[in-house]
């Protein structure tokens, strides 16, 4: 009875050894799973009188073949390369639009002094003239539908924050959930843990890291607290705590029903890569932008009224002046939070 009970024992965790080792090969190709071996331990021996004589095997466990260190740093290039990724979509917008001589200003500029040149060298023609105000007219085009398309790439840049952040807190409250199941097949099992929930969640926060910097800490239970920022917690055991992102662009942390900012914590994955875009591009372009425009107009103005018509009169603005009364109230704005 010990020679087939022993013999039995090998032939079951062999048995459990060829599933594990099957059930690595059918998910091969498994996104986020990890592969499985099994733990041998050797049953306690028997006395028979002139010695003890081993009983067999037993199964110990089946552990994941998972490195904590390689799973940290995973998330942390992850984070990296998805800022990088989205930082260089959205600068090759800013980039295109400048650069193309249909669309940037370098064309317009060139037709308008192109035809100041003309002027010059005609001053008493009236084509020439016509010419220069039809060329200022073209580049005060130009100089307003370059900073409708920036307004647009930053209308669009807003609308994908939204978006992402909105898959964050998806993710989120799924990350609780598996914190939950993990911690009750946990306790159910005598502490053995459910390789394949922690599979999920491992996958689930590495698309997390995808869109944001985040930092796990591992509990006692099974569970993980996932912070962003500068240790915002955005996941405690299985409560969430939502983000939100409003019309500016600015990024709040919701919990208990109150909201504080936390934009210029927030770091890494696509939504750093997108803040980033606004805050070392769009941003400094928009003001490039416009310093340009009052600069080139104030200047043309200024010659322009010293100069003399056909009449022999002083000249008036070419352009708009930038202390008019609308110029003026379109560069500033009140807050909405003022009293009346």
């Amino acid at each position: 009875m010990g020679i087939l009970s022993t013999a039995i024992s090998g032939l079951q965790a062999s048995q459990i050894a060829l599933r594990t080792a099957g059930n690595n090969i059918s998910n091969a190709n498994t996104q986020g799973y990890t592969r499985q071996q099994v733990e041998f331990g050797e049953r306690p021996s028997e006395f028979v009188g002139a010695g003890f004589v081993g009983s067999g095997v037993s199964l110990q466990s089946i552990e994941r073949v998972v490195s904590e260190f390689m799973t940290t740093q995973l998330r942390s290039d992850t984070t990296k390369f998805y800022e990088l990724q989205k930082y260089d979509t959205k600068i090759s917008n800013i980039d295109n639009l400048m650069a193309d001589s249909g669309t940037g200003l370098s064309g317009s500029l060139q037709s308008f002094f192109a035809a100041l040149q003309i002027s010059a060298d005609e001053p008493a023609s009236i084509p020439s003239r016509r010419l220069v105000i039809s060329e200022a007219e073209g580049l005060e085009t130009r100089f307003n539908l370059m900073h409708d398309r920036l307004e647009s790439i930053d209308n669009g840049t807003v609308s994908d924050m939204r978006v992402l952040v909105s898959e964050v807190n998806s993710l989120a409250s799924s990350i609780a959930e598996l914190n939950k199941s993990i911690q009750q097949k946990t306790s159910g099992s005598q502490g053995v843990k459910p390789n394949d929930l922690l599979d999920k969640r491992d996958e689930q926060l590495r698309q997390l890291s995808e869109l944001v910097s985040i930092q796990v800490i591992e509990q006692d239970a099974g569970n993980v607290n996932v912070m962003i920022g500068n240790g915002q917690p955005l996941v405690m055991n299985d409560a969430v705590n939502k983000l939100t992102v409003d019309s500016d662009g600015g990024f709040f942390f919701e919990t208990r029903n109150s909201f504080f900012e936390i934009t210029n914590s927030i770091n890494g994955g696509e939504i750093g890569g997108l803040l980033r875009f606004r805050e070392e591009v769009l941003t400094p372009t928009v003001n490039e932008l416009g310093r340009m425009a009052i600069v080139l107009a104030d200047e043309f103005n200024k010659i322009q009224e010293q100069g003399l018509d056909l009449n022999g009169h002083y000249g008036k603005s070419l352009f708009t002046d930038i202390n008019d009364r609308t110029a003026m109230i379109n560069r500033a704005f009140g807050d909405a939070a003022n009293s009346q």
